[in-house]
């Protein structure tokens, strides 16, 4: 069987899949750096020094949210440089067709994994705690583009789709 060509790399369809490609390696360097074994350790204990769990240590969550930031930097870049043909209007609903709802979802999922550590630190404090300002601008970041994604998937869920099962499952997971 031949390989598919890829004649038209500036048709709409091929630069979003293309799009969704570059995302979803994002999303696994994501995976990657933000839910290791050491990080899910520093997220539910308190304390910002060294300790010996298991065979990693403990990563304070001030190294938490740097590599939040940069990561999420190369989300936003991501964004940023998708063409204009494809790229949705963060503003303007009305304008979204299959492709650009499946960019929009990508994006909002992106944002909810890079912040999302953030939450759950913040929840495992005790109810007493003082929650600093950038702890609270992240989990805040995360809630918006949950709230989006839960937006943005019923709109999606409406047309055909190879992938409903996906959407559904975030979908639902971020109701709960």
């Amino acid at each position: 069987m031949a390989f598919p060509s890829s004649e038209e790399t500036n048709s709409a369809a091929m630069l979003c899949w293309l799009a969704e490609l570059s995302c979803r390696r994002l999303l696994n360097r994501v995976h990657h750096v933000m839910y290791d074994d050491a990080l899910k350790v520093a997220i539910f204990n308190q304390s910002s020094s060294r300790s010996d769990v298991g065979s990693g240590f403990q990563r304070p969550i001030s190294s938490v949210a740097k590599t939040s930031q940069e990561l999420n930097r190369q989300l936003e870049t991501w964004f940023d440089l998708l063409p204009i043909t494809i790229k949705p209007d963060l503003q303007d609903a009305s304008t979204w067709q299959v492709q650009e709802l499946n960019i929009l979802l990508r994006y909002h999922s992106a944002k909810d994994i890079i912040f999302r550590p953030f939450v759950m630190y913040v929840c495992s404090m005790s109810r007493d705690s003082q929650v600093p300002g950038l702890l609270l601008e992240s989990c805040g970041v995360c809630i918006d583009h949950c709230r989006a994604y839960i937006d943005v998937a019923p709109r999606r869920l409406g047309m055909p789709s190879s992938f409903h099962e996906i959407v559904l499952h975030s979908y639902v997971s971020l109701l709960q």
